[in-house]
């Protein structure tokens, strides 16, 4: 039986429909498995790729805590080095590779601080002979000595013995580099001892006796420890300015008391110990010599008139003999007799000859702890070398 026309436009066209429809439908089936297949393969990539590398740019920009320098010389390596602030030489030395095996560290100030944009150069050791001093004065042990290249004075001192004692190092510069034929020579330490003046104060004052005061007291001051004027006292008739003289008398008057007057009198050269002196009125020269210590040993006392009556207000000059005392050879005591010198001086002339040899001119003194200029200029006319 034949199918009736509707049926057969029916199917027809239900068929016709599912054409079109199937390459839709396969082609949504095939771009959904490659868009999977392509997100897959992202992850995978994503998944096996290596972690980003990390890269630290430096710092451009200056550290406040950072210093350039210059470091040149007996290093390994000179160059200019960036190092902390307030560095060292040493730890610049440091960077800059360390000392050369001719580097002279002793002379350079290792321990110094050093400063942005400075330049620092390590010496090298100096080459060359030996230097040869001589050594003197207060070290243990006096002598020539050869010493490297570059030494010290500390080191010269140190090979003579060492510091005596009494040395004074003050004014000497231990640092300085030796220098090859000089002498150096380290002076004593002189120390002066305190002076006083002792006398005898009678007449009209409280307390009289005998009094010690300090050396350039005047008669004013020896009245008032004494207890003070008596209130009978004729202090105008007597000079309370007059400067005190060790061993000496001084009487006060009374008032309306009848005495004889005193003169004035100036001593000087070669006597113990020049200066003023109160002496009564008709006193000889060789009176007033000995109210000054006596004459030295290099007096020449027979070129004066030692009865000559003194005459208030004048000078007496006790001359020297020509030749004075010779450095050379006099002993302590003999030095000690010679205006100018004190004992410690003496004794330190002495040591200086004894160590070094004899004077070759009086200006040589110079040289000995505790004369200066002014005081060879005093001594000068008492001394001489033969």
């Amino acid at each position: 039986m034949e199918n009736p026309p509707e049926a057969t436009r029916a199917t027809g066209t239900e068929e016709s429909t599912l054409s079109r429809l199937r390459p839709s439908f396969i082609g949504g089936i095939l771009l959904g498995v490659a868009v999977a297949a392509f997100i897959i393969l992202i992850v995978r990539e994503v998944a096996l790729a290596p972690p980003p590398l990390e890269i630290e740019l430096p710092n451009t920009e200056p550290s406040s805590l950072e210093i350039v320098v210059h470091v040149g010389g007996a290093v390994a390596a000179p160059g200019v080095y960036g190092v902390p602030a307030n560095a060292r030489l040493n730890d610049a030395v440091l960077t800059a590779g360390g000392l050369t095996e001719k580097a002279d560290p002793d002379a350079a100030a290792m321990a110094e601080v050093l400063r942005d944009g400075m330049s620092y150069v390590v010496p090298e050791q100096q080459g060359g002979e030996p230097v040869v001093v001589h050594l003197t004065g207060a070290v243990a042990n006096s002598g020539l000595y050869s010493l490297p290249q570059g030494s010290r004075v500390l080191d010269g001192i140190a090979a003579a013995g060492g510091l005596a004692d009494d040395a004074n190092v003050t004014e000497l510069n231990l640092a300085a580099r030796l220098t090859d034929g000089e002498r150096y020579h380290v002076p004593l330490n002189v120390q002066t001892p305190a002076q006083s003046v002792f006398v005898h104060v009678v007449g009209a004052v409280e307390q009289p006796g005998t009094y010690t005061l300090s050396d350039g007291a005047r008669l004013v001051d020896a009245i008032a420890i004494a207890g003070g004027a008596a209130g009978e006292a004729d202090v105008d008739a007597i000079d309370l300015a007059l400067r005190l003289m060790d061993g000496h008398r001084y009487y006060i008057p009374f008032a309306g008391e009848q005495t004889v007057s005193d003169v004035t009198v100036h001593i000087t050269g070669a006597v113990e110990s020049p200066g003023l002196y109160l002496l009564p009125a008709g006193t000889r020269l060789i009176d007033a010599i000995e109210a000054a210590g006596g004459a030295l040993a290099t007096a020449d006392v027979h070129a004066l008139n030692l009865a000559r009556p003194i005459q208030d207000g004048e000078r007496y000059a006790v001359p020297v003999t020509r030749a004075g005392v010779n450095i050379n050879v006099a002993t302590v005591d003999e030095l000690d007799e010679v205006p100018g010198i004190s004992r410690t001086v003496a004794q330190a002339i002495v040591n200086r000859r004894d160590a070094v040899g004899a004077f070759v001119n009086v200006d040589e003194l110079l040289d000995v702890p505790g004369i200066g200029p002014a005081t060879l200029a005093a001594i000068r006319p008492f001394v001489s070398v033969n």
